[in-house]
């Protein structure tokens, strides 16, 4: 077993008793502050440290302890003497979160998530301190590899749910004044990743909707003030460049690795997007109008849709889902058929009724005859709009070699066949409603015989036997 100074820190700092916590953290920081000016710390003896911290989270009751305890970690940060090795500590603290973060309960789960809030924090502010110009992509590539990286299946969801929520008010709590709109596009990448790679529609929903539509709400608020006095009491708000957010996602949308419901909710995010800055002459886009694009994207998007589609009678044509089902699209308008068969074996395959609906125009009635128009296309009539009835096939010839009994000389079979007394055979069809019906009163009934001779058996059993 270990017996490192990492591992006797982390120890100390699980302990039962709250004394031992607290004098062990305020010795880590100070082990912190002569340690990173000599060397630096690797990352296993990171990693060993903020288990540590993290059960001494756990091991704490009262929520205003809890908060104290929480200022108190995210503050370890400052005693690193470089901010590269303060941004490694951070990357290792949301590693160990999204490891143990499945095993938080409900009652846990409240002050584990004060603690990310408070540490992100912390993390902005130490790259304020440092600049934003050299820690921004520093910043961004630690959160998208350590939380908000889509192959990484171990990662809990709710922990990326949660980041996306807290983002951007802890960003505008801290840089809401030194930021500009290139340095905040540099740290929104990791969620401009995740959101082309994944297939969790959940989290790309909810970072769409959320991070997004907070940048949005701020679009339309800046649309709408007009009076000196609002701009003057409201608080310091973040300077996004409207026209590269709407040209990132809308690039995002149409790459290959986007899934084809994230790029419908993108597109839709976008065209609100752009209708809501494109009002105000400085947030238009200048290299690109990306309102139109999103419109033309989304008609060429409806015609292959309905190009694709299976023909009527059209048996070379492929579908595009078997479970669909065919569809034409003629004249703008569906017309939606089963499918053409004029290769009938049998009169009764002849005698079926094709059918035919256009939305919007009248019913009527052609009689289709499939010995004299056999060659002529089907798509005419459905071009009408009209409902096809096959016509009755005239009566078939017997084959040669097969004799017809005479009627003047029936056999006995033909006698009984032909007798008054016989009841005409009615061909019934039952719809879907009443075979369902038969078939439940079929399993009452099976129902009921089962009780019975249950109950008859269990009537048997109590009887004394007769000797």
């Amino acid at each position: 077993m270990e017996n490192s100074v990492e591992v006797k820190f982390a120890q100390r700092l699980a302990s039962n008793e709250k004394k031992t916590r607290d004098r062990s953290l305020k010795y880590l920081k100070k082990y912190i502050a002569v340690r990173s000016a000599k060397t630096e710390f690797s990352r296993d003896e990171l990693m060993k440290l903020l288990k540590g911290l993290h059960y001494s989270m756990w091991m704490q009751d009262k929520p205003l302890i809890q908060e104290e305890l929480s200022n108190k970690i995210a503050t370890v940060m400052d005693s690193f003497s470089s901010p590269q090795a303060a941004l490694n500590f951070a990357a290792c603290f949301f590693a160990t979160e999204a490891r143990e973060w499945k095993s938080l309960d409900q009652w846990r789960m409240d002050k584990f998530m004060m603690l990310v809030r408070d540490l992100l924090r912390q993390t902005f502010k130490v790259a304020q301190n440092a600049g934003w110009d050299e820690c921004a992509s520093t910043v961004a590539g630690m959160i998208k590899e350590e939380v908000m990286r889509p192959d990484k299946e171990e990662i809990p969801d709710s922990l990326r749910l949660h980041l996306a929520d807290i983002f951007l008010d802890e960003l505008r709590t801290v840089g809401a004044e030194q930021l500009t709109g290139h340095q905040i596009g540099i740290l929104l990448e990791p969620f401009y990743h995740f959101i082309q790679n994944s297939h969790r529609l959940h989290v790309t929903d909810r970072i769409i909707h959320q991070t997004f539509g907070c940048i949005l709400q701020q679009a339309k608020s800046e649309r709408t003030r007009t009076a000196d006095k609002d701009i003057k009491n409201r608080p310091a708000q973040l300077q996004y460049s409207y026209k590269d957010i709407a040209a990132t996602l809308f690039e995002l949308a149409g790459a290959s690795t986007c899934s084809a419901k994230v790029r419908r909710k993108i597109y839709k995010f976008v065209k609100v997007f752009c209708d809501t800055i494109g009002a105000t002459s400085h947030l238009v886009p200048a290299s690109r109008n990306v309102n139109t694009e999103c419109k033309n994207v989304q008609q060429s998007l409806t015609e292959n849709h309905a190009t694709n589609q299976l023909i009527p009678g059209d048996s070379k044509a492929t579908p595009v889902s078997k479970k669909r089902k065919q569809t034409r699209l003629q004249n703008d308008e569906h017309i939606r058929c089963q499918p053409i068969r004029t290769d009938f074996s049998t009169p009764l395959q002849a005698a079926s009724k094709i059918t035919a609906h256009k939305a919007g125009s009248e019913k009527k009635q052609v009689v289709f005859n499939l010995d004299k128009n056999s060659s002529q296309d089907l798509d005419e009539f459905l071009q009408n709009g009209t409902q096809t009835v096959c016509s009755p096939m005239p009566s078939v010839s017997p084959r040669p070699g097969i004799l017809k009994p005479s009627p003047a000389t029936p056999g006995p079979k033909r006698q009984k066949l032909s007798s008054e007394n016989k009841i005409p055979l009615k061909k019934t069809s039952l719809s879907l409603e009443q075979k369902t019906e038969r078939v439940m009163k079929q399993i009452k009934k099976a129902q009921k015989l089962s009780r019975f001779e249950a109950k008859k058996q269990k009537q048997k059993l109590k009887r004394p036997k007769r000797h």
